[in-house]
């Protein structure tokens, strides 16, 4: 069921993405060729075009996982998800599987313009880019390349649990008509309190390297206790779907 439920929330969810993603790489490619152009205003033009769709592009991600994880698991399409038979587990690591593949991707791609972008007007090749990038990484070894890597998936998912607890603690303590203002708040008291203990708990202990990275021991830890805060943030937000709050 729960591969069932991937697929759906892929093939309900792809025709919002693609589009922005295409109109991103076609600006990408076509912006640098108005340089040429006598007009070095249609070029600020377009290159300004271009860096804004690339941020309406981070925004509409975003947008689009506070609605996936809102109103439709709280609202009516929610309330028709739920009233198939499949579990509550099942219905939040689906969203929480497509989501941050939608996060992947909207990274690759606005990554992926830029590049070409690059490449295009100033000659700088992307596979060239992306070299340097990992020589970084994995300059001291390759368990600090792999660590940093391994803590940008935990973070993703890390988000995506925070705001299905932030929207399921919202649902479950507020009724009322300012429910936008409210989870805003909310959003920004909780973030305020994981963010002190994170800084209190990691902020003496933090050795960097000559590049400006975190030493692999100390980036290995935070991994680990992002880990364990996005568990215990999907454990909690299943309890309150699953036992406090009427989806059924």
């Amino acid at each position: 069921m729960l591969l069932k439920l991937i697929k759906h929330e892929l093939i309900s969810s792809y025709r919002k993405y693609l589009p922005i993603y295409a109109v991103v790489i076609i600006m990408s490619i076509l912006s640098p060729a108005t340089y040429r152009s006598s007009l070095l205003s249609l070029y600020g033009l377009a290159s300004s075009a271009l860096m804004l769709i690339i941020g309406a592009m981070g925004v509409y991600t975003i947008y689009n996982l506070i609605l996936s994880l809102g109103l439709r698991v709280y609202g009516n399409p929610g309330y028709l998800l739920f009233s198939l038979p499949v579990k509550t587990r099942d219905i939040m690591i689906s969203k929480a599987i497509v989501n941050a593949i939608w996060i992947i991707c909207s990274g690759a791609f606005g990554l992926l313009a830029f590049s070409i972008f690059l490449n295009r007007f100033i000659g700088i090749d992307a596979l060239d880019l992306i070299r340097e990038l990992f020589s970084v990484l994995f300059q001291n070894d390759v368990m600090f390349g792999i660590i940093y890597i391994v803590f940008g998936f935990v973070y993703i998912f890390y988000i995506i649990a925070f705001l299905m607890f932030i929207l399921a603690l919202l649902n479950l303590i507020y009724k009322g008509e300012h429910k936008i203002l409210t989870g805003i708040i909310l959003y920004f008291v909780m973030s305020t309190v994981i963010s002190f203990i994170s800084v209190t708990i990691f902020g003496s202990l933090f050795g960097v390297t000559s590049t400006g990275l975190i030493q692999s021991y100390d980036m290995l830890w935070v991994m680990l206790y992002y880990l364990i805060i996005t568990i215990t943030l999907f454990l909690v937000t299943h309890y309150m779907m699953d036992k406090k709050l009427d989806l059924q």
